[in-house]
């Protein structure tokens, strides 16, 4: 911005005087810099904060059952949801995308209401879809989920079915592999 300025208006940044205070040039760059890493962080802890909040306000914990579209209000609170997802993105990336492979990934997917063991790596290479229900998904200790499905779910003809999904302790999921609904 102050450099754009500076081009702009032929004034270098050391001849400036902001109301009566020169600053240096070191001094208005590190200023930007803190202030856009701490407008970041906080826009990642919003975006966290708002999906697991969005997701117990509307969806709440999930439960092992069948949710037929015609006779339950679950699916339209998914659907509800699933727009509240939509603000995670950044084009083509979302936030979880910048997460992949860190321990934060599977801080978020617990504070979703998913059981992960300790020492585990999710989605280091991104995912497509991420977890769906991760109030329903057990994740054992030491293992790796990389760009793979774990779905609890199963929607055929309107009749919607929710069922647990365990990963064993030491599991690796591959690129591409699917695990669904009530597997182990």
């Amino acid at each position: 911005l102050h450099m754009a300025a500076g081009l702009l208006y032929g004034y270098p940044v050391k001849d400036r005087d902001y109301d009566g205070t020169p600053y240096s040039t070191k001094t208005v760059y590190i200023t930007l810099l803190v202030t856009i890493c701490v407008a970041h962080f906080g826009l990642i802890v919003s975006w966290v904060a708002w999906e697991v909040l969005s997701k117990w306000a509307i969806i709440g914990r999930r439960t092992e059952g069948r949710y037929n579209w015609d006779t339950s209000s679950y699916n339209q609170r998914w659907e509800f949801h699933q727009t509240f997802q939509r603000m995670r993105r950044l084009g083509r990336i979302t936030f979880l995308d910048l997460i992949g492979g860190t321990p934060f990934m599977s801080q978020f997917f617990r504070l979703q209401g998913a059981k992960i063991g300790e020492d585990c790596c999710l989605y280091p290479g991104g995912a497509s879809p991420y977890m769906t229900e991760p109030c329903l998904v057990t994740v054992g200790d030491r293992c790796v989920v990389d760009n793979a499905s774990l779905v609890c779910h199963l929607n055929t003809r309107g009749n919607f079915e929710l069922t647990p999904l365990v990963l064993g302790t030491h599991s690796t999921m591959r690129a591409k592999s699917r695990i669904q609904m009530g597997g182990s």
